[in-house]
């Protein structure tokens, strides 16, 4: 895995993340706590993949089989249900656990620590900036409680968003 070839432009976010994928991966990313809840394993079952039930002995298709308009919205629907949750049955999330050590001022900092956190994640200038407007929508920024409760809350829930996000 230390070989060149695994961290080319061309291997580098070449494939979709499979719900597995995404639902594990992302609760590690956000440092939460989660329970197998019947929400989630209801997610993984309307993303096309239940547990210990492929649909063939050759398992899972995967790649763009992974991405529907109906799988889609389910994908960002659970971003949005782990993201705002706070200490519900599902998952427990704490958005200054990922902000910790990190000496953030501005939106810009706070945007691209995150981009960082979650991939490295390789979005457009375009992209970039629309999270940094979303950070300052609100007037002038600043990190504390209140912002990083409800709007780190967001920017994390848009970033899990953004097609970027779906990729491995």
């Amino acid at each position: 895995m230390l070989t060149d070839a695994f961290y080319s432009e061309k291997a580098l976010l070449a494939n979709i993340k499979s719900p597995t994928e995404l639902v594990v991966g992302t609760i590690r990313m956000l440092q939460a706590t989660a329970t197998p809840h019947r929400t989630i394993l209801g997610a993984m079952s309307l993303m096309e993949q239940t547990f210990f039930n492929p649909p063939t002995v050759a398992g899972w298709d995967g790649g763009l089989n992974w991405i529907n308009t109906a799988t889609l919205l389910v994908r960002y629907n659970l971003a949005n249900g782990l993201t705002s949750s706070r200490g519900g049955p599902v998952a427990t999330f704490d958005p200054n656990r990922l902000l910790q050590g990190a000496n953030l001022t501005t939106a810009e900092q706070v945007v691209d620590h995150l981009l960082r956190l979650f991939g490295p994640l390789p979005v457009s200038g375009k992209a970039r900036q629309s999270l940094i407007d979303y950070l300052n929508s609100e007037g002038a920024f600043t990190l504390n409680p209140q912002t990083i409760d409800r709007q780190v809350r967001g920017l994390i829930h848009l970033i899990m968003t953004l097609p970027e996000y779906q990729l491995n």
